[in-house]
Formats: structure tokens, sequence, C-alpha cells
């Protein structure tokens, strides 16, 4: 019996060790379970924010372009802006010498076509500083670029004379004496008339 009794105590000692033991890990069980579900929520909660996330970074990225064509936008209008400041300058400049760009021009066609390269520079140079207008837009008053590629394609050279007679021409309804050395617009004058369906 003397042996059985420490052998009943250190039982009794590890059962109740068994029994705290068994209380430890239920609570411990129950600590896990509270772990997962937190674990599961926070797990979901970044699931939530990843997807968030790549939505905000594709509406970044959205109006990152949108912003980038505005800005695009923006400087181009400026650039607009600028050119059309340029060019409602030089269409004041043009209205507000009108009447003597048509006089000069009238001249020209009255009375230039018939006189050498060399008379007419000189008379023309004349009455544009009487008249105050640029002496290189005479030209561009009577015709403009497209007429004048035209022009060149139907044969006349590129020079000014003989952009001013086939000019003088094409404009002057009445008989128009013009001086062409080398036949450069009597050539023209053929296709021009050809093209036009009149010989």
């Amino acid at each position: 019996m003397g042996k059985i009794q420490p052998l009943r105590e250190e039982l009794e000692k590890t059962e109740n060790g068994l029994e705290l033991s068994k209380i430890s890990i239920n609570k411990c069980k129950q600590e896990l379970e509270e772990i997962d579900k937190i674990v599961k929520n926070l797990t979901n909660t970044y699931e939530e924010k990843v997807q968030e996330a790549s939505m905000l970074k594709a509406n970044l990225e959205r109006e990152e372009k949108v912003v980038f064509s505005a800005q695009n936008l923006i400087g181009k209008l400026i650039g607009e802006r600028s050119r059309w400041g340029v060019l409602a300058k030089f269409l004041e400049k043009t209205i507000s010498q009108l009447p003597q760009r048509s006089i000069v021009a009238s001249g020209f066609l009255t009375f230039l076509g018939k006189e050498s390269e060399n008379v007419r520079n000189n008379l023309l140079n004349k009455w544009h500083e009487v008249m105050k207008i640029e002496p290189s837009e005479m030209l561009k008053f009577l015709s403009d670029e497209t007429n004048n590629l035209t022009y060149k394609n139907q044969g006349i050279s590129g020079d000014n004379l003989s952009i001013e007679n086939v000019v003088n021409l094409v404009n002057n309804k009445s008989l128009s004496f013009i001086i062409d050395p080398n036949n450069n617009c009597l050539n023209w004058l053929q296709k021009h008339l050809d093209a036009a369906g009149k010989t």
C-alpha cells in the first residue's frame, strides 16, 4: 500500500495535468478558430483591396491618357491661336490695303503687259512706294499659289515675268500685249486653252 499511495497521487496529478491540458487545448482550438476567422476576413479584405487597387490603377491610367490628350490638345490650340493671330494681322493689313492693292493691280493689268521686265519692275516699285504697300505682294493679290502651280503644270516657268504674263492674260478681258521672248507664255496659252476646251 505504501507503494500504491505515491502512484495514486502521481496518477491524480497526471489526471489533473491532463484535464488542464485538455482545457488548454480546447482554449487553443477556440483561439485558433477565432484566428482562422480573422485570417479569412483579412484575406477577403485583402482580395477586395487588391481588386479596388486594380480598378483604381486602371482608372488612373485612363485619366492619365485623358490628361495627356488634353495637354496635347491645349498645346496644339496654343499653336493654332498663334497661327490665327498671325493670319488675323495679315488679313487686317490686307483689308486695310485693299484699295491700294486694287489700284496697283488695275494699273498692272491695264498698262504693264506690253512693257519689258525692267520697266514693269521700275513702275511697280514706284506705285508700291506711292501706295505704301510691299512690292512682292502684287502677284499674291492677283493669283494664289494653287493657280500658280496649275500654270506651272501647264508648262509656264516659275520666273516672275512668266507668272506676270499669265496673270495678265487670265485676269485681263481685253486684248493683252505681253513681252515673251522665249515663247514661254505662248506655249502655256496653247495648253491652257486646250485644257479649257477653247481651241
